[in-house]
C-alpha cells in the first residue's frame, strides 16, 4: 500500500473536529463535549496500530 503514504503529507498538522462544528453563535466549546471528542480521538489513536503522522 505505498500510494497511501502520499495523504499523509496533505494531512492538516493539527487536530481538527472534522464533521463537529458548532453553531456561529456558540463560539466557546462546551468542554464536555470536547472532552468526549478527545476520549473518541484517543481510543481511535489505539486502535490504529500505524505511526501517527501528527
Amino acid at each position: 500500500m505505498g500510494s497511501g503514504k502520499k495523504n499523509y503529507k496533505n494531512r492538516p498538522k493539527k487536530f481538527s473536529l472534522g464533521a463537529y462544528k458548532p453553531d456561529k453563535e456558540h463560539k466557546e466549546v462546551d468542554k464536555e463535549d470536547l472532552n468526549k471528542l478527545l476520549q473518541m480521538w484517543e481510543n481511535q489513536k489505539k486502535k490504529v496500530k500505524k505511526p501517527n503522522p501528527f
